[in-house]
């Protein structure tokens, strides 16, 4: 619905709605926001004396829920993730690949790779991140310099979700506040941009409150001010005939709608991905990886300063002075060679203090291991070994069982992953096939390099299914996966000949994990005599499987499969001849 039919009273009416939602959110997610802000800081590793219940002279910070979080990150998003679009029908297959292809390609020219660290981050620290995807179409002087798509990273304290929404269900907008220069307003030929809309904000109140955390402060200059910005994508009445549609609503300083249309993009999805670190069953703001060690990191960092004041306490000891000794106080200094003048030496003694760190070691380690439990995140994990002595009482045994639980919250994590990633493949692929309409060139790597593909306009489809590999974003090892890839063929070779097992696969798939430029360049075109007939033909598995009958298993990657001998060699043993020719005459017969 064009902005130019809408009445001043309309206006309004939209511009109400969406400030009355806008504030319902932000009343609803403001102690949500306050908890943000404190996870940001235990993050950060920046100490609060007003959390910390000892208040002593030492002010260290023991960085353990950075250490948990950045733990994790790596291994969610060590790797680029394999988003394939499968073929609903037998004649998409071809258009799937390069489908694909193009997705990969545009993973890359959007930076992904390095966004997707940032939107894990923030799901792992808060609980929920958020991408936003949309398209970006630019022109200068009539050439169009931009027409792709365009995903950021949105900060948790900008995106507003209606109170009644859920992990499972969406509620009825989401909003993303954003702030603009009116130069970028008016460069921007969706806005409806009025000539009374001044810049009127400095900064965002949040983001005041994490710079002072950092000690940061910027200067405020009437130059950078900027206009609020409110995105609502929800449903909304926009036709006033009863029906609420999903609709775009813009409004400038919580006065001026600038944007109201339907949703302009035909998958009619709301543009925002969410990566859950642990959902909550009925809820949509999830647990994170700070929230539930919060209390235990303030413990951590409690007895890790009083264990440094009570040894500061004993390296530089008070004194117990009688008032007539005559001490010169300013001398009561423990330093090597130092001298202290005392009209009477018994007058003087040092007041000592008991070592209690021993003591504080075995609570640290206690409060270590609660952390550990809690996240999942043990020093084993960390490639550290038992360092804190967190897992001291455990055998090994018990500690690959505590690595293994580990591991299965990690594919739980994984799992969400994996789905947020579906849902950006299938909002990616809608967009694809809006806004590319010509056939289009794009850069792969190929078996011989970089080479360019042409994708055809009739390839790009929204309706293809959206596949990611599971464990795809993990950190490859390289020397894991060709350790089980050599286990994988020497457990399937015993079954080649008996069960017609294709080993080039499994061989291919072994070679693949050495990085090879071209692994078709390793086979020949000689295949074993004993998979064929006379004829030249290849041989039926069960024919074999009769020959075979009653033999043993034969040697892993060698030996004689079998104890019988096989039929084409026991004639070519009769007749003398050698293996060669035969193999170059059943070559000639397929042929």
């Amino acid at each position: 619905m064009a902005k130019e039919k809408l009445n001043l009273e309309r206006r309004r009416e939209i511009v109400e709605r969406v400030v009355d939602d806008y504030n319902a959110s932000l009343e609803f997610q403001r102690p949500i926001f306050q908890n943000f802000v404190e996870y940001y800081q235990l993050y950060r590793s920046v100490i609060d004396e007003q959390k910390q219940n000892y208040k002593g002279r030492a002010n260290l910070f023991v960085p353990y829920v950075y250490s948990t979080v950045e733990t994790i990150v790596p291994r969610m998003v060590g790797s680029k993730p394999k988003i394939e679009s499968a073929p609903r029908e037998p004649m998409d297959i071809r258009y799937a690949e390069l489908n694909t292809q193009l997705t990969n390609y545009q993973w890359d020219m959007i930076e992904m790779k390095r966004k997707v660290k940032s939107w894990v981050r923030n799901g792992l620290i808060y609980g929920v991140g958020t991408l936003k995807l949309t398209w970006e179409f630019k022109t200068e002087l009539e050439n169009t310099v931009k027409d792709t798509p365009k995903c950021e990273v949105i900060d948790p304290f900008d995106y507003f979700k209606d109170p009644e929404a859920t992990v499972d269900y969406p509620g009825r907008y989401d909003i993303h506040k954003t702030y603009r220069s009116i130069n970028e307003l008016r460069h921007n030929p969706n806005y409806d941009i009025p000539k009374e809309l001044e810049a009127e904000v400095d900064q965002d109140e949040y983001q005041v409150q994490r710079e002072a955390i950092l000690g940061l402060s910027k200067p405020t200059n009437r130059d950078v001010k900027k206009c609020e910005i409110l995105e609502y994508w929800g449903l909304y009445d926009i036709d006033d005939d009863g029906v609420e549609k999903e609709c775009l609503l813009v409004v400038a300083n919580r006065n001026h709608l600038i944007r109201a249309e339907k949703n302009p993009y035909k998958h009619g999805q709301r543009p925002f991905i969410n990566f859950h670190d642990t959902d909550v069953p009925s809820e949509f703001w999830s647990i994170g990886e700070v929230e539930p060690i919060m209390s235990l990191q303030y413990e951590l960092n409690d007895i890790r300063n009083q264990r440094m004041d009570n040894v500061t306490l004993i390296l530089n000891r008070m004194w117990l002075v009688n008032k007539g000794a005559d001490v010169d106080e300013e001398e009561l200094i423990s330093q090597a060679g130092g001298v202290i003048h005392a009209g009477d030496i018994n007058g003087i003694k040092d007041l000592s203090t008991p070592d209690v760190t021993g003591s504080s070691y075995n609570e640290e380690t206690l409060v270590k291991a609660d952390i550990q439990q809690a996240s999942g995140v043990t020093d084993f994990t960390k490639g550290m070994g038992n360092q804190g002595g967190a897992l001291a009482n455990e055998t090994a045994t018990g500690i690959m069982i505590l690595t293994e639980q580990g591991n299965a919250r990690f594919r739980y994590k994984l799992d969400n992953l994996e789905d947020a990633l579906e849902k950006f493949g299938k909002q990616l692929n809608g967009l694809n096939e809006q806004f590319i309409t010509t056939d289009t060139m794009i850069r792969i790597v190929g078996p011989k390099g970089r080479e360019w593909t042409k994708i055809p306009s009739k390839a790009i489809k929204a309706d293809y299914d959206i596949n990611v590999e599971a464990g795809s974003t993990q950190p490859m090892n390289k020397s894991v996966r060709k350790a089980e890839a050599r286990e994988l063929l020497a457990t399937v070779a015993p079954f080649a000949q008996i069960a017609g097992i294709n080993l080039t696969y499994f061989i291919k798939y072994l070679l693949q994990q050495y990085d090879l430029a071209d692994i078709n360049e390793a086979f020949g075109s000689i295949m074993d005599p004993a998979q064929l007939t006379p004829e030249g033909e290849q041989r039926n598995p069960m024919e074999r499987l009769q020959e075979l009958q009653g033999g043993q298993s034969g040697a892993v990657l060698g030996g004689d499969v079998g104890a019988q001998r096989s039929v084409p060699f026991q004639k070519l043993a009769e007749s003398g001849e050698s293996p060669a020719p035969q193999v170059e005459r059943n070559q000639r017969g397929a042929q």
